[in-house]
């Protein structure tokens, strides 16, 4: 018994049966079906030498479809030819028709509701409705759906092909805000719309594509449809030059100076902007009226001028510790004061320190003399 059920495994394997993987073609699991039975005499899944269990799943499924009335009359009769019966054909034939009327009857609901019968794949408000639906596109498309169903279904608005219906309700919006307001009106709207905006974008992309039909094309065309809107240009999010004098002068304010580098920690958007102004007026592009500006809070447009400025600060901070200007030649504390201080008083023998830095360094009794 054992290996005879191993026989039937290894067959199936061989024919590629597919087992857990997802939903299989009706035909080919009857196949399988049909192999077992020509086996053992009988379809009876529960017998422990032919427990497949796929196929036992399958064939309570078809018991429940069955049971719902969705398998068609050849394939109730396929199934009842392998010994699986089901309740008498008039009862199976009540039960389809008591299931399509519940059904019709919940898509008139859904129309009531929300005014058509475009019903979607994912919608779960109404039980059962969207696989239905879907069963009944499928059916038709393989001409197994009764022409007096398709006539009731068209009465009532069926949607039968629902990637077109919903292309010429978008085409309806569409004319609508062009008539109303035009391709300005229109751009305006795709910021509020988000599923408008998704189609105009997707009909202007199919066309540079090569995508989209004559007939679609020739409608769009004829109501004005814009196949690319105006670029503007992109609005500068960088802060105006108003917004970063005005930091400056509170920097100034509380520090007395417009030199952040003497300022910790260090504001790095600032000190870019000032050095941004400087190089703005070497190549001569900055207004005169915000060089006047700059000049009354007495921004150093030169950078030497700037880096003498920084240290003679940083002296007079010594000199408020340690009550002179005698910086040590060699002080590891701040090497680069020591080396500055020295090179004032070369500068000064050599004729290069300017008259009003001499004038500074005299109020503050620099020591010209090391000694």
């Amino acid at each position: 018994m054992v290996a005879l059920y191993l026989d039937y495994v290894r067959e199936l394997k061989e024919m590629r049966f597919g087992w857990g993987k997802g939903r299989v073609n009706w035909d080919d699991m009857l196949t399988e079906l049909h192999t077992v039975w020509s086996k053992c005499g009988h379809c009876d899944n529960e017998n422990q030498r032919s427990r497949l269990f796929e196929l036992h799943r399958w064939v309570d499924d078809q018991r429940r479809r069955f049971s719902r009335g969705e398998l068609t009359a050849d394939q109730i009769k396929e199934l009842n030819q392998l010994g699986i019966d089901f309740p008498a054909a008039e009862n199976a034939v009540a039960k389809q028709t008591n299931h399509r009327e519940t059904m019709f009857a919940r898509l008139d609901a859904y129309k009531d509701k929300f005014g058509d019968c475009d019903v979607p794949k994912d919608f779960y408000g109404i039980e059962g409705l969207a696989s239905w639906v879907a069963r009944q596109r499928k059916l038709r498309s393989a001409g197994k759906l009764h022409q007096d169903v398709i006539r009731r279904l068209d009465e009532i608005g069926f949607v039968w092909d629902r990637e077109d219906y919903l292309w010429r309700k978008m085409y309806a919006v569409l004319c609508r805000h062009l008539n109303s307001a035009g391709v300005s009106g229109l751009e305006t709207a795709l910021k509020y719309d988000v599923e408008l905006g998704k189609w105009v974008r997707g009909q202007q992309s199919a066309r540079k594509m090569d995508a989209l039909s004559p007939q679609k094309q020739s409608a769009l065309d004829k109501v004005g449809f814009p196949w690319e809107f105006p670029k503007k240009p992109k609005e500068s999010t960088k802060p105006s030059w108003d917004s970063f004098f005005a930091k400056l002068v509170e920097f100034h304010k509380l520090h007395g100076h417009c030199d952040m580098k003497l300022v910790l920690p260090l504001d790095e958007d600032l000190h870019k902007w000032a050095q941004e102004q400087r190089r703005a007026r070497q190549r001569g592009t900055i207004p005169a009226d915000q060089v006047r500006q700059l000049d009354q809070l007495g921004f150093i447009w030169d950078t030497d001028d700037l880096l003498w400025e920084r240290m003679l600060r940083v002296l007079v901070a010594y000199k408020s510790v340690h009550a002179d200007c005698n910086v040590p030649r060699y002080w590891q504390e701040n090497l680069q004061l020591a080396v500055w201080v020295a090179s004032q008083r070369k500068r000064r023998k050599t004729g290069e320190l300017k008259p009003d830095q001499i004038k500074r360094l005299d109020q503050i009794e620099f020591a010209w003399d090391s000694n």
